[in-house]
C-alpha cells in the first residue's frame, strides 16, 4: 500500500515539476519539489529493498513497524496535499527528509545484521586460513568483497546475488580444508595466529588433518 502510494505521489509531482517549469514566479517552490521527488526515489529504493530481503527469506515481514508504516503514509500524503496547494515550502522538505534519513538508518541497520549473520563467519575463517590455502589471493578477494558488500545496501537483486555467491565462493574455500569439522582444528589456528600455539595443541585430530591436507610444511614452530 504504502508503496503504491509512494509510485503515485512521486508520478504527481513530476508532473507538476513539468506543468511549473516556467513559471519564475515559483522556482523555490520548483526546487524544493525537485528535491522532493529525489527523497521519494530513495524512499521507494529502500522500500523496494526491504520487500526484496522479505522475498528472498532475509527479514520477517514486520521489519517495518506499525507506527513507522504510519509514519511513512502520513509524510507522503502531507507532502502530495502540500504540493497540490503550492504551500510546500523548506520546512516540509526538511521534514520528509528527516523520515527518509530515518528509513535508511533502520535499512542499514537491518543489513549490518544480515550480512554479519550471513558472512561474519566465512570472514572470519578466510582470514584464520589464509596463510595456508594455496590459492590466497582469491580468498583475500572474497574476504574483501564481502566486508565491501557489508558497508552498502544491494539495491537490487544482483546486488543481493554477488553477495550470496561470494559467500558460497569463501564456503567452497573453507570446506575443500574441512576447517569446520571438529572444534580441535579451528582452535589450532586461531592459536597459531595468534601466535600462543604449543606442541601440546597438535592433538592426533589436527595431526591427522595437516597430513591430508598437506600442510604440515606450513606449519612452523618457534620459541
Amino acid at each position: 500500500m504504502i508503496l503504491e502510494t509512494l509510485e503515485s505521489t512521486n508520478k504527481a509531482l513530476k508532473h507538476s515539476i513539468d506543468a511549473e517549469r516556467n513559471n519564475q514566479s515559483n522556482k523555490r517552490f520548483n526546487h524544493n519539489i525537485r528535491q522532493l521527488c529525489e527523497q521519494l526515489d530513495s524512499l521507494e529504493l529502500l522500500i523496494l529493498f526491504l520487500e526484496m530481503l522479505h522475498k528472498r527469506g532475509f527479514a520477517s515481514k514486520g521489519v517495518i513497524t506499525d507506527s513507522f508504516k504510519t509514519t511513512l503514509a502520513e509524510a507522503i500524503d502531507d507532502s502530495g496535499q502540500k504540493v497540490s496547494n503550492y504551500s510546500f515550502d523548506d520546512s516540509s522538505l526538511k521534514r520528509f527528509k528527516l523520515v527518509v534519513e530515518s528509513c535508511r538508518s533502520n535499512c542499514y541497520d537491518l543489513w549490518n545484521e544480515v550480512a554479519d549473520n550471513e558472512s561474519a563467519s566465512v570472514v572470519q575463517a578466510l582470514i584464520s586460513l589464509a596463510s595456508l590455502l594455496s590459492d590466497k589471493a582469491t580468498a583475500e578477494n572474497v574476504t574483501r568483497k564481502l566486508k565491501e558488500a557489508r558497508l552498502r545496501l544491494p539495491l537490487s537483486d544482483g546486488a543481493l546475488d554477488a553477495f550470496i555467491a561470494n559467500i558460497k565462493k569463501g564456503q567452497d574455500i573453507i570446506n575443500k580444508l574441512d576447517f569446520n569439522s571438529k572444534p580441535s582444528i579451528k582452535l589450532f589456528i586461531d592459536k597459531v595466529r595468534a601466535g600462543n600455539a604449543t606442541l601440546k595443541d597438535l592433538n592426533p585430530e589436527v595431526l591427522q588433518w595437516l597430513e591430508d591436507h598437506k600442510l604440515m610444511f606450513k606449519i612452523k614452530l618457534g620459541f
